[in-house]
């Protein structure tokens, strides 16, 4: 498999995961998953860490919402069953959404979050590798495929990507 082909593990759990509206809250509290800060440049963004018992990649995960809404709990059931199928640590990120945070906000957060999760991810889960995989639902695939591609020729390119894009006929 190449560098940038689509996790097959991975894609199928964004397929099968979906998130509704009443599943907003996080599940009772979990020693495995906390929320934390990643400090990027002139900012911070709120950031949940599952914590997977593989530690050969980490996982950096964007929710969807089309760039104006979704939060780490809009999409805490999809991100905890990544976590679950995949074996593997999730980061799930809360990056600016729109309107108040114009273009290309939600991608520069994208791309320096990735950057700094490769950075960090042996403090961030005890010793996990550097490998970094992305993935993201809806505009968060968006986001997640466009920081594989800007990083792709970096030390900190992702090693896999996976999107899952809402098709709705009718």
């Amino acid at each position: 498999m190449t560098a940038h082909e689509l996790d097959p593990q991975i894609a199928e759990v964004l397929r099968t995961v979906e998130v509704k509206a009443d599943e907003r809250a996080p599940s009772a509290a979990d020693p495995l998953v906390r929320d934390d800060i990643a400090p990027l440049r002139g900012r911070s963004l709120p950031i949940r860490l599952y914590q997977g018992p593989r530690d050969d990649c980490v996982i950096v995960f964007f929710h969807g919402g089309g760039f104006v809404k979704g939060d780490l709990d809009s999409h805490d059931v999809q991100a905890r069953g990544l976590c679950e199928v995949t074996g593997r640590p999730v980061v799930s990120v809360q990056y600016r959404l729109a309107p108040e945070h114009r273009f290309p906000s939600a991608y520069e957060d994208a791309v320096e979050v990735v950057r700094w999760v490769h950075d960090n991810a042996g403090t961030l889960f005890d010793g996990a590798a550097a490998r970094i995989a992305v993935a993201g639902s809806s505009a968060g695939a968006n986001l997640a495929l466009g920081a594989a591609i800007a990083l792709a020729s970096s030390p900190s390119a992702p090693g896999r990507a996976a999107a899952r894009l809402p098709l709705r006929l009718g």
